[in-house]
């Protein structure tokens, strides 16, 4: 991939606040109690496919090394969809009743699918979280956010087996 170097990086959720709401919304249904414990969302297909051009076009501004880290940044290693370690990583953040996602900075090192039962939820509570918070929240890619990976260890299996059901 090229980069087109007079994209200037995004800093600030660049989406309307109706967009804004929505992504919200979306990231408190997969955050719930109920998908802690296990239960499916249920998210649209196009709901999904939104998230992941939104979380495109804040990835495409930024440059392939990060020299920007913000101090005081919380770094995140393998989370392999395991969403109730996700949420349990902003739960030791969350205060003054906010959750920590709202809080907090955070570095994701990679390898955040595969393997694990909510690989989708925890996929798309990191980007949604990029968009609203781009100036605090910095996704790497690991080895399993590679194409073999995905086949190997499951996502693909998982997004299809999802989508049939729709």
């Amino acid at each position: 991939l090229s980069k087109d170097w007079s994209v200037p990086r995004i800093t600030a959720c660049p989406y309307t606040e109706a967009e804004q709401a929505k992504l919200r919304s979306i990231l408190e249904l997969i955050l719930s109690e109920k998908t802690l414990n296990g239960e499916r969302t249920r998210i649209p297909p196009a709901d999904i496919m939104d998230i992941f051009d939104k979380a495109t076009n804040i990835f495409k501004s930024e440059p392939a090394f990060i020299e920007d880290v913000p101090a005081g940044i919380t770094v995140v290693g393998d989370i392999h969809g395991q969403l109730f370690d996700l949420a349990r990583v902003f739960n030791v953040h969350a205060k003054d009743g906010k959750p920590g996602y709202e809080n907090g900075k955070y570095l994701f090192l990679g390898d955040f699918n595969d393997r694990g039962p909510m690989i989708l939820e925890c996929v798309l509570t990191l980007f949604i979280l990029k968009i609203l918070h781009p100036d605090r929240f910095f996704i790497l890619r690991g080895n399993h956010e590679v194409c073999e990976q995905l086949v190997t260890y499951g996502t693909l299996a998982e997004i299809e087996t999802r989508f049939a059901e729709v």
